[in-house]
């Protein structure tokens, strides 16, 4: 396939079609801050009732920033308004390819070289052309809105775009141009030389006054991308809602599916289809406004409006090698060459903005960015992963070490989650606006290093609690009694310590590590003569103990419950008092024997905390047989609601 010819708009300089562009500054160095928002502003962080304290969280070691109060999304409210979807909202499935083109060849880019040989070392990080397998993902119809990410902003505390304080950005400015002029005079007056004039920075002032500042959200601009989000901001938001940041594959299959075409809509470009650079419009308009760029999934903006964070690296595609192109008519020919400035540390951002012309608005355009980059252009679109649970599981990343010998395979996570939602005012089909997010996550760890119950039980004994699973809950729990948090659950067996006496200073340690704190608060809750399950903050240190539990077992899974399995029992007429849960776990031992342990983990919570719907548990993703083959448990792929718990 040959790249059709792209149209390139006057007035725009070539140089910077595919910029990032920061907020436009005046010849003096002051920031112009954006167009003029409404006469009133109400100041949206008065009156809004503080975000509950966070919970424990691991820090995003890939990310390596840090935004206000952001966390991973068991900061959710249970008590956020908003009906109940048991499918992640204002999405649409995009269906698993096998075949999914990526990239494109040296060969394809002619035409775009052409007409930008300087932008050589962009346009050549998109080679070489190849395929790859895309499984099925949810993925947003639209960019979030401003509306979306507002009520993310007020339930977290998180920072508001600048867009939103302009009369507080211009009110500051006005004051620093002020005290600045009167800075100048008083000088003058002491008969001093004048001192060197300052420059205000809006982004500066925003980044050091915001949480003092008055705010609100324009109403011209609800429905419209929400930007000046950096890739922390965006992250913050994707995992509160219950989401993940889409990767660069999965917006190419989105866009392309199995063709290799260079639009949602074809190979031929038109206007009607992306909002790009048009006049004077420098900002993302409402979502849906070109519906001719509309995907067969119903997918709004893949192109045009603002750029969108992916969660992909900036690196090379496999295969990938420098090449010399040469361009240009007969006579006229030209080499060119660039080398990207690949970067594990940066993102890759897609899809072009309102900023850029045509020649960026592409679905094989990848823009590596600093994560901290914040401009009038760059938004994100949310995806989700259709297992239950597994974004959530991943947006905690525990630590190597956390669960014994065995890293946490988020692959077998157990769990239910769904999501309360409003409406929202954009006329687009299935657009919703999250409003909270709900979730009970067991994540369990690739293997136990055990080869029976009873040197698992032994363990216990004489090394420490074993740790078995993470927990994740945005629930409180009634039994154990626990706040909404992240927990690490351990087993100890019946019976006395056994640890050696002579090595004191070992013992210490040994149950400091495996505990989290010196014995003595465990020891107060325990009763060693029953199995209990130990549940403790991810920094080890003890909070509740369940005790009179069954013991897991060593043993070959019923076919039922291969991978695992939730029930749940709703407490419907009010009898019971309480809500009951129970996640069968599977786990293997040391080695790949067709035996592994299985235990039960019973929790009780509120009555008719359970009631409503919940995404429907798959079992059978991603574990395969000896043969290589995806294993599936027919009867036990569904969520049964008044399943009996032992």
């Amino acid at each position: 396939m040959r790249m059709q010819s792209l149209p390139l708009l006057a007035g725009l300089a070539l140089a910077g079609s595919l910029a990032l562009a920061p907020l436009v500054r005046c010849a003096n160095g002051a920031g112009t801050p954006d167009p003029a928002a409404p006469a009133t502003f109400t100041g949206a962080r008065r009156g809004i009732p503080a975000p509950p304290p966070p919970l424990d969280a691991q820090e995003d070691e890939a990310q390596g920033e840090a935004t206000a109060d952001a966390a991973p999304a068991a900061k959710a409210r249970a008590s956020a308004p908003g009906t109940l979807s048991a499918t992640p909202p204002s999405t649409v499935l995009i269906p698993t390819r096998t075949r999914v083109p990526v990239g494109s060849d040296v060969k394809d880019l002619e035409a775009v070289l052409e007409e930008a040989p300087g932008l050589a070392s962009i346009f050549l990080a998109e080679t070489p052309a190849h395929t790859m397998r895309v499984d099925e993902f949810h993925l947003m119809v639209t960019e979030v809105t401003n509306e979306q990410y507002a009520v993310f902003v007020e339930a977290m505390g998180a920072q508001p775009p600048m867009s939103w304080g302009t009369a507080a950005v211009t009110d500051a400015q006005r004051a620093f141009v002020e005290a600045e002029g009167e800075r100048i005079r008083e000088a003058r007056e002491k008969g001093l030389p004048a001192p060197e004039r300052r420059s205000f920075d809006p982004i500066e002032w925003w980044e050091a006054n915001w949480k003092d500042a008055e705010w609100s959200l324009p109403d011209r601009i609800r429905t419209a991308p929400v930007s000046r989000v950096n890739y922390a901001d965006a992250l913050a938001y994707a995992r509160w809602a219950g989401m993940r940041l889409m990767t660069e594959f999965e917006f190419q299959s989105a866009g392309r599916a199995e063709k290799k075409q260079l639009y949602p809509w074809g190979d031929e470009w038109k206007d009607s289809g992306a909002a790009i650079a048009q006049g004077d419009q420098a900002d993302p308009i409402p979502v849906g406004s070109r519906p001719d760029g509309r995907t067969p999934e119903g997918v709004h903006d893949l192109l045009g409006n603002a750029w969108e964070w992916t969660s992909s690296p900036y690196m090379p595609f496999p295969r990938y090698k420098q090449v010399k192109l040469e361009v240009g008519k007969r006579g006229e020919r030209r080499e060119v060459t660039g080398q990207p400035e690949w970067d594990s540390s940066k993102r890759v951002v897609v899809g072009g903005s309102v900023q850029n012309t045509a020649i960026a608005a592409r679905l094989t355009t990848r823009r590596g960015t600093e994560r901290i980059q914040r401009t009038n252009s760059l938004g994100l679109r949310c995806a989700a992963t259709p297992k239950p649970g597994v974004d959530h599981a991943v947006a905690l990343q525990l630590r190597a070490g956390l669960l014994g010998e065995g890293m946490a395979d988020t692959t077998r996570t157990l769990a239910l989650d769904r999501w309360r939602v409003e409406p929202g005012t954009a006329k687009v089909e299935n657009y919703a606006v999250v409003q909270g997010y709900e979730a009970v996550v067991v994540v369990p760890p690739e293997r136990l290093g055990f080869l029976s119950a009873s040197e698992l039980a032994t363990a216990t004994l004489t090394d420490g609690p074993q740790p078995l699973v993470v927990l994740s809950t945005t629930l409180p729990l009634s039994k154990p009694e626990l706040p909404a948090g992240d927990y690490l659950v351990s087993f100890r067996g019946p019976g006395k310590d056994r640890s050696k006496p002579d090595e004191p200073v070992e013992q210490a340690a040994r149950q400091t590590n495996q505990d989290g704190a010196s014995a003595s608060p465990l020891a107060e809750m325990l009763d060693t003569g029953t199995a209990s399950f130990i549940f403790s903050k991810l920094d080890g240190t003890p909070v509740a103990v369940l005790g009179g539990i069954e013991a897991p077992r060593y043993e070959r899974p019923d076919k039922e419950i291969l991978n695992g399995r939730v029930a749940v029992v709703v407490d419907e007429d009010g009898k019971r008092g309480a809500d009951l849960l129970r996640f069968t776990v599977v786990v293997p031992g040391r080695t790949n024997a067709t035996s592994a342990f299985v235990f039960d983990l019973p929790l009780e919570l509120a009555s008719k905390a359970l009631a409503g719907p919940w995404r429907p548990y798959r079992p059978h993703n991603g574990v395969r047989n000896k043969a290589g083959r995806e294993a599936r448990a027919p009867g036990g792929a569904s969520l049964r609601r008044r399943d009996a718990i032992a």
